[in-house]
């Protein structure tokens, strides 16, 4: 079968998107990526061709711009939404010559890449949305708990459950996407019940690339993959190695693949409050880094290495939230601090902790006494240790659906 990926974000919603691109191949089927110009390298060389959706960053510089509007503290819907709605009908046109000149069967899409899912309306093919974390699906069975929706959505009433916060958000996203929707109607559909903006109506066979878990409850209509990302651990360096297997296990710090760390008044109180707790410590830096070095305190700074990789050697991993840094934590079997930021961040810290796999800080006024305190109760508190140990790879992988099922349940949808 000749399938279409596409994508564009962060390193964590672009390594399921990889994972599943991989596991085609290995089943023999035709694979065709549209992602950002700096994940090629990931992708390998097997895929039938690599289309660049646009650069993730056009520059450092812009890389900089880009971090400083959306990493405020706050959800940063609308700064995406404005790379997203004005690369729309780019994205839309790359994505039709694609699928024409590649005679394309099906297609897996990332919610940042919606004018695909426009494209595969236009030519017939049918294709599947890959849900890559829990906030994505707004299910009914749990509470709203992103602490921004009204100013967001500038909704006026109480939002007890999140099919109203789902309608909410879905009006706010289309007034984002202007373009989009101009787009939409000129291919003759209708923005407000095309499948991007469908609310009201039944969702069936929806896709997650999350673990079953993390949802509170069961969820109709809703199907996982089986978290087959988490194998892919590249080798470390000896003198790394080292590092790691001498003396008591780490602490991993990593607060994800867009911010930038080392400019970053919150990337130096956490390392300080950790430093000063006298705990090894091991620092993944952000942004692509390939810089490697030790800090006056002894800590180990790796700029291109693999949470999954790393994890195996620590006892606590202190993190963003984000669904990737979290998935892989999990499948160590490792608890978290988290210290959430934006987007999908603040819902999957608070599930963490009401799942008693960890803790989390909204890091807007972070002291160091008060993370060092966390750290410590997280450390000591046993319940949360044997929660997070029954979270191990093994477990993880033996749930959710194979690539062919995946492909199974898009083609019924």
């Amino acid at each position: 079968m000749k399938t279409l990926l596409t994508c564009w974000g962060s390193f964590g919603e672009i390594i399921p998107i990889v994972a599943i691109s991989r596991k085609l191949i290995e089943r023999g089927h035709e694979v065709h990526i549209c992602g950002p110009s700096d994940s090629k390298r990931a992708f390998g060389r097997d895929v039938g061709s690599y289309t660049s959706i646009f650069p993730r960053f056009e520059s450092p510089e812009h890389m900089q711009v880009f971090t400083e509007r959306i990493f405020k503290f706050n959800i940063g819907w609308r700064a995406v939404s404005e790379v997203i709605n004005e690369t729309a009908e780019w994205n839309f046109k790359l994505v039709s010559d694609i699928i024409e000149e590649h005679k394309i069967d099906f297609a897996f899409i990332s919610w940042t890449t919606p004018a695909t899912a426009l494209a595969c309306k236009k030519f017939g093919v049918p294709f599947q949305e890959v849900n890559l974390y829990p906030m994505a699906l707004y299910q009914e069975s749990d509470p709203p708990v992103m602490p921004r929706w009204r100013r967001i959505t500038a909704a006026n009433r109480s939002m007890d459950i999140r099919k109203k916060a789902r309608l909410d958000v879905a009006n706010a996203y289309r007034a984002m996407l202007p373009d989009l929707r101009n787009l939409t109607e000129a291919q003759g559909f209708d923005p407000d019940t095309f499948d991007l903006f469908k609310v009201a109506t039944p969702q069936i066979n929806r896709l997650a690339a999350f673990p079953r878990r993390l949802l509170f409850k069961e969820e109709s209509g809703v199907h996982h993959l089986k978290n087959f990302w988490s194998t892919l651990k590249p080798r470390l360096h000896e003198n790394v190695l080292e590092f790691l297997t001498q003396g008591e296990p780490a602490i991993l710090i990593t607060l994800g693949s867009l911010i930038t760390t080392r400019k970053s008044r919150l990337f130096d109180t956490v390392l300080s409050a950790v430093e000063k707790l006298d705990q090894k410590t091991v620092v993944l830096l952000g942004n692509g880094s390939k810089e490697s070095y030790y800090t006056a305190a002894g800590s180990l700074i790796l700029g291109n290495a693999r949470l999954s990789s790393i994890a195996p050697y620590c006892k606590l991993v202190i993190q963003h939230g984000g669904i990737n840094s979290i998935t892989e934590t999990l499948g160590a079997g490792l608890p978290s601090v988290c210290l959430p930021m934006s987007f999908d961040q603040f819902d999957n810290a608070r599930r963490l902790k009401a799942l008693n796999l960890g803790d989390y800080i909204i890091p807007e006024k972070l002291e160091q006494a008060q993370l060092a305190a966390t750290i410590n109760a997280v450390l000591a508190n046993d319940a949360i240790r044997s929660s997070s140990e029954r979270w191990r790879t093994d477990d993880l992988l033996s749930e959710g659906l194979d690539i062919e099922e995946a492909l199974s349940l898009g083609l019924a949808a």
